[in-house]
């Protein structure tokens, strides 16, 4: 067959065009309307004069694109006329395509691969030949030509994914027009496959895809040349492995070699060999860097800790190397998880120590008693952020810096990754960490699967599919995970021991020379962007789309162009991501310590590009080692083993029994409470200069948490830790709270800068008008009072007038409020934590303190967004709810997130500014509650899942609902519904107290926070205990109070969060159980939070 008129031209990409002359007069309208997509993309935004610059990496400028994009294909047929290597290739197999094959051990059936399998048998033949002419391949081990060569070696799975969408395209495109012959889908597809067995219809094919024959050629000859460079250093030191890893011993015949072992680089992956009586790893990379942590480790040993670290055994080739295979075992016993551990801490703080990163759950493996690092190339990482941002490195949020330059940034700890599901559920959590990391979860990142394989209808559709199993959890005998929470002691324990190592030795190890000088000249990779982007970016680029055209996959490409902002070398590392990507292999990048140059993947050295050499950083961080510093480091691990305990079914808080005390507790013991919990705000704040910062637990989604930095929300946030310290000031007027508390209102409004620009950013990047521009920034973030947009404008509302600081409202309404319009129209959740009833009550407080802002109007449109969304609730007739986003198919009750929250607010709304249309969808939330409302439980359901269950707190159930209708029963247009509230009243309150509030010894629930725990229950009896008409003697709610103070003080206060966690946050940590002490000591002056009620009149620091 003859592949000689084939559009090979069509595969260059810009550079390799303009390698010849110039393009001949080009077709104008069709490079303007090309163009403008390139345009389209972020990288390439903004003023037409900067497009030059922006295009450099790519080799060409804006006018040398345009002419290219408007070349017609002639024109660049007759300019390239020197057929490229990769051609001659594809031409050379199209040649034989047609002879039988001399060795057929391709399978019969290679389904949409049938296309290519002239290519796959020259690649099998190349390399057949390459092994053949090999002279050092004569002796050991004499297996090997067979199982590179056999048909299971192949890399059709990196060929599939590009040639699958194609063929799938074609099929479809053949079944709509009516060209597929058979009666049944599977007789038409079988048909087209035999259609792709044909040479002719086949290279037909490949000349519709040319960039596809390119790629598919560029990846198989990667691929032999791999193989063969593979073969020859096997051959070449199978003595030296004999006499170093095998300890002298025959490993006998080479059973299986294992190929793709972790990302592809230059063409190579890691590769595992498996003989009859050993094993080992063969890696393409310099392996200098395991053997100086080697060293590093039995200097440690050599000291005698309590257990001895393990590494695998290595064999450095300087650039490449092997070593030892670890297989996973499991923990014999308990005694044996302990030690592992231990040691898995020890190895913590060393790797912590010397900057590592990337030890996810592929890098580590549990042998035994033995945490094994099976991949160490990502130590002494630089800034790679201030890199890509082209910033200082410094961010404004002090605890989001120090949390990136912790124990954390290694990736061994357990961090829960929330995830958006592609097929429209809810978002699920995804750990990778080394330690946590396991097979059986979701994946990160979509894959395009094969939908109905087996008819003439299939297609690709993106699933988030389940990850293999993994080598990196210790298990017990039985095979089951063992339990790392039942273990935190050990790996804390750990951890102190090699920290306080590395302060002891100190001098030794910095020294000239020393251990961590040895690392100077050590190559190790930078890990410039997630893989999984890059990833993302390949697949992409093979949709068949881009396939036809080089320059329409080299703009899919360009999209990496948006990175490395004023980098040094930013053109060069842009095209060196290319140009991997180009090949099919994720681009690396590699420095030396001791330099502030990066190698690229073709030994290219760009200069100067990182800040300061890596290594001074790590001098610096064992420098700075300390006992403050390791306190931090402990409490960053113990926080992200607690947001992973509860994953493991670990439950927040634990009831424990207190003596109902003899009186009331008074008004200064619960502000010395509420003070002692301000001085241990300030205890764990994190400082630089003036700005300041909290770690906080957060939850992260209904089933996860997450160790983070208190970001702009009320919930768990800054703000909601400034809303506490703002009011503990104006009740105590001590002075280090007050200057805590200025500086907490100054750092939110700094970030709420910060936000601002990022919208703006996203604003600018968007297409379309203004209005959708924002709508696009503020999806996602939402609207409801607790969360990052009106939460901070609640907070700055009331900090505004507690300190008597006018700039502080100015911020608010200058620097989010007009972001409100466009997250109105954007709400899906409705509700008063992340939706438009929140947005309301938040915008009412705003309009307490600024009469003369939009407050009022934009709460009018957040109501309006309520009416449009209201949907009737079941059974007919029982009023109205509102599906939340995320939480289920129903219309929900309680507070929170269901019908409570959102009559409240609109309730409020219409005691400021009344309208008679929202009287009934006030009225129809209530009804459609009453309709939910359970008798025998005395209670509403929690209706998040299938299955009703009864929670008393404030988020669901009885204690939120129960203030609610308090509030409500103000309200002289709800008159007629009074009696239906009072009920409710009663109902939630005789539930609310027996909730373990009550009793003598009082238990409760087991925690503190006002979301769902005492003190927030505590509220509604204490609310209710002002009047007689609930039946709720003032007296005994005041000694249930003065118990649960006392248990707070002697034994700590126990937040809403996985136990034994403090977190400083409002709902679930110490700032709202401080609040609620406020609170119940002076009502009058202190709002109620769980209400969003607005500040009061008269409020003001003293």
């Amino acid at each position: 067959m003859d592949a000689g008129a084939f559009p090979w031209q069509l595969a260059a990409f810009g550079r390799e065009r303009l390698e010849t002359s110039a393009p001949d007069l080009p077709d104008e309208r069709r490079a303007g309307q090309r163009l403008e997509w390139w345009t389209e993309l972020v990288a390439f935004r903004g003023p037409e004069e900067d497009l030059d610059g922006k295009l450099r990496p790519l080799g060409m400028t804006a006018g040398q694109l345009g002419a290219l994009l408007g070349e017609r294909e002639d024109d660049l047929s007759h300019r390239l006329r020197a057929a490229p290597e990769w051609f001659r290739w594809f031409a050379r197999a199209w040649e034989a395509a047609g002879s039988p094959e001399p060795d057929p051990t391709l399978p019969s059936d290679l389904g949409l691969l049938e296309c290519a399998r002239p290519l796959l048998r020259e690649a099998q033949r190349r390399l057949r030949d390459g092994l053949g002419e090999l002279p050092d391949l004569r002796g050991e081990p004499s297996e090997l030509p067979a199982l590179l060569c056999g048909a299971g070696s192949l890399p059709l799975q990196e060929v599939g994914m590009a040639v699958g969408p194609a063929m799938v395209l074609e099929l479809n495109v053949a079944r709509l027009e009516g060209r597929l012959r058979g009666a049944t889908p599977q007789d038409r597809l079988a048909w087209f496959l035999d259609g792709l067995r044909n040479g002719d219809v086949a290279l037909e094919i490949w000349r519709e895809y040319p960039v596809l024959a390119r790629y598919v050629v560029e990846v198989l000859d990667g691929w032999v040349r791999s193989r063969l460079r593979f073969a020859e250093r096997l051959s070449e030191d199978f003595d030296r492995l004999q006499g170093t890893l095998w300890h002298g011993c025959d490993p006998g015949p080479l059973r299986t070699v294992e190929f793709g072992a972790g990302d592809s680089h230059g063409g190579e992956s890691v590769t595992l060999l498996r003989f009859a009586h050993a094993g080992v790893v063969y890696k393409p990379r310099p392996l200098a860097v395991d053997v100086a942590f080697g060293r590093l480790v039995e200097a440690l040993n050599a000291d005698g800790p309590r257990h001895l670290l393990g590494l695998p055994g290595v064999v450095d080739r300087a650039s490449y190397g092997w070593t030892e295979l670890v297989e996973a075992r499991p923990c014999a016993t308990e005694g044996e998880a302990r030690t592992y551990y231990w040691r898995l801490g020890a190895l913590l703080a060393l790797l912590h120590a010397l900057n590592a990163a990337d030890l996810h759950s592929e890098n580590l493996i549990a042998a035994g008693c033995h945490p094994m690092l099976v991949d160490l190339e990502a130590m002494f990482q630089p800034d790679v952020p201030a890199l890509m941002g082209g910033a200082d490195g410094q961010s404004d949020d002090p605890a989001a810096e120090l949390l990136g330059a912790s124990v954390m940034s290694t990736a061994l700890l357990p961090v829960t990754v929330m995830v958006d599901d592609c097929e429209g559920g809810q978002p699920f959590g995804v750990d990778l960490s080394g330690m946590a990391g396991d097979g059986g979860q979701r994946s990160f990142v979509p894959v395009a699967v094969l939908e109905d394989q087996d008819g003439d209808t299939m297609r690709f559709v993106p699933r988030h599919v389940t990850m293999p199993a993994t080598q990196n959890r210790p298990r017990s005998s039985d095979g089951s995970p063992v339990k790392i929470g039942a273990f935190r002691n050990d790996l804390v324990e750990g951890f102190r021991s090699g920290y306080e190592w590395l302060q002891r030795r100190r001098p030794e190890l910095l020294g000239e020379p020393g251990l961590i000088a040895a690392f100077a000249r050590v190559p190790v990779r930078m890990v410039a962007r997630p893989t999984h982007l890059y990833g993302q970016v390949l697949c992409e680029s093979l949709h068949p789309d881009f396939l036809r055209d080089g320059l329409d996959r080299e703009r899919c490409l360009a999209r990496l162009c948006e990175g490395w902002a004023e980098a040094p070398g930013r053109e060069e590392m842009i095209a060196a991501e290319i140009t991997a990507l180009a090949h099919g292999d994720i681009p690396v990048f590699r420095i030396r310590p001791g330099s502030r140059d990066v190698w690229l993947e073709d030994g290219t050295v760009v200069a100067g590009v990182l800040g300061s050499p890596p290594l001074r950083q790590v001098r610096d961080r064992i420098g700075g080692l300390g006992a403050e510093d390791l306190e931090r480091q402990v409490s960053i691990i113990e926080g992200c083993l607690a947001a992973f305990g509860f994953g493991e079914g670990e439950q927040p808080g634990g009831a424990s029994s207190t003596p109902l005390p003899g009186g009331p507790v008074s008004r200064d013991r619960l502000l010395d409470a509420a003070l002692g919990i301000g001085r241990r705000l300030a205890e764990l704040a994190v400082h630089r200069g003036r700005m300041v910062g909290w770690l906080s637990l957060t939850a992260a989604g209904e089933r996860h948490w997450q160790l983070a930095s208190a970001r702009l929300d009320v919930y768990s946030g800054l703000p909601g830790i400034g809303l506490f310290l703002s009011y503990l000031a104006d009740q105590t007027d001590d002075p280090s709270v007050r200057a805590l508390a200025q500086q907490v209102a100054e750092q939110t409004v700094l970030q709420a800068h910060t936000y601002r620009r990022s919208f703006e950013a996203l604003a600018a990047g968007a297409p379309g008008s203004e209005s959708e521009a924002r709508r696009m920034a503020i999806e996602g973030s939402g609207v409801g009072v607790f969360g990052p947009l009106l939460g901070p404008v609640y907070y700055l509302a009331h900090a505004g007038r507690l300190h008597r600081d006018g700039g502080l409202v100015t911020a608010a309404r200058e620097l989010l409020v007009p972001f409100v319009g466009a997250g109105i129209e954007a709400d899906d959740s409705f509700d008063l934590v992340s939706g438009s009833a929140g947005c309301i009550l938040a915008l009412l407080a705003l309009h307490e303190v600024a009469s003369d802002s939009d407050a009022l109007e934009l709460a009018g449109r957040a109501a309006e967004r309520l009416l449009a969304t209201a949907v009737p609730a079941a059974p007919a007739g029982a009023g109205c709810g509102w599906r939340v986003s995320g939480l289920g198919d129903q219309p929900l009750a309680g507070l929170a997130h269901g019908s409570s929250g959102i009559t409240l607010a609109l309730a409020r709304l219409q005691a400021t500014r009344p309208e008679a249309r929202l009287l009934p969808a006030i009225v129809g939330g209530l009804r459609h509650e009453a309709g939910l409302f359970d008798r025998r439980a005395r209670n509403w359901p929690d209706l998040r899942s299938p299955g009703s269950r009864f929670m008393t707190a404030w988020c669901y159930g009885a204690a939120g609902i129960g203030l609610t209708r308090l509030e409500l029963l103000g309200h002289d247009f709800l008159a007629e519904r009074r009696p239906a509230l009072e009920a409710d009243v009663r109902h939630a309150v005789a539930t609310t107290a027996a909730a373990g509030l009550l009793t003598d010894p009082v238990t409760g629930i087991g925690n503190h926070s006002i979301c769902h725990g005492d003190l927030g229950n505590l509220e509604l009896l204490h609310a209710a205990s002002t009047t007689p008409r609930w039946g709720m003697d003032p007296e005994r709610v005041g000694r249930v109070l003065a118990a649960l103070v006392q248990r707070g003080i002697k034994q700590g206060w126990a937040c809403g969060t996985p136990s034994p966690a403090e977190t400083p946050g409002l709902m679930i940590g110490l700032a709202g159980i401080g609040y609620n002490l406020l609170r119940f000591a002076d009502p009058a002056a202190v709002p109620s939070v769980l209400l969003a009620e607005p500040p009061r009149p008269a409020a003001g620091l003293r």
